[in-house]
């Protein structure tokens, strides 16, 4: 040995704190007098309320609390959402106001799917101006179940979250289904629908629910299938509507 590892002499001659804040991966400061450091964090509450619109929401509790003497400096009670963010990309409650952005959403991917002759999914037409997915898309925003992605104040992706759809097999235990999904083309990449799957999923688990589950398209080369098992759902199995191919699929939030 010719010489010693610099962790090892940074432990041994300047001590253990020191150490820490020069090589540990993972550091968390301790304060040491009050109003040193302040810590923020949100959650969903249990009840419904009416927000301004008179849609049935969650609201979130906001709270701040000091690090040393662990007294709450502050707390907010909200509507909009908790709005997390990962990646770049917030979510938010939807709104009515969001049904053109998310009908237009759909629109880009029928567009997408079309062009490369994959028409099984949703077909060919768009949904905006058809009067059937306009309902579908307003009963989602009014359900309370409705969350908004944005990118840089864009609405980038949409997830719905409620009761199962009649057409699968009912679940044996206490569930969360997520009962569409769907992201604008224009922001391809940016893991926006993977961080809808993600919220979900520790919705769920702010719930006290188990089971996470969603069913979609099987047709054609099955990719979709491929993509949600890529988001940590399992395949349960095959259905058909009709002559429309579908999977379902569970994940353990």
């Amino acid at each position: 040995m010719t010489e010693l590892d610099p962790a090892l002499v940074t432990l041994g001659l300047e001590g253990t704190r020191r150490y820490r804040e020069a090589y540990e991966l993972v550091y968390r400061r301790e304060a040491t007098k009050p109003n040193e450091i302040w810590q923020a964090d949100h959650t969903e509450l249990d009840i419904w309320v009416l927000d301004e619109r008179g849609t049935p929401v969650r609201p979130w509790l906001t709270a701040v609390g000091d690090d040393h003497s662990h007294a709450i400096a502050g707390y907010a009670v909200n509507s909009w959402g908790g709005a997390c963010q990962s990646g770049g990309v917030k979510i938010r409650n939807g709104t009515p106001d969001d049904i053109p952005a998310v009908l237009a959403m759909f629109d880009s991917a029928v567009a997408w799917l079309t062009a490369q002759g994959r028409t099984g999914q949703w077909g060919s037409r768009p949904f905006t101006g058809d009067p059937r997915r306009t309902q579908q898309v307003t009963t989602w925003a009014e359900s309370g179940g409705m969350r908004i992605a944005d990118i840089d104040a864009t609405p980038a992706g949409c997830v719905v979250v409620g009761p199962a759809h009649d057409y699968v097999t009912p679940a044996a235990e206490p569930e969360l289904y997520v009962q569409a999904l769907v992201t604008d083309r224009r922001h391809a990449g940016r893991g926006v629908g993977r961080t809808l799957l993600d919220w979900a999923a520790q919705h769920a688990r702010g719930l006290g629910v188990g089971l996470l589950r969603v069913d979609c398209y099987a047709g054609d080369d099955g990719r979709l299938v491929a993509y949600y098992e890529s988001c940590g759902f399992t395949r349960a199995e095959p259905f058909t509507v009709g002559e429309w191919p579908g999977m379902l699929l569970h994940r353990r939030p």
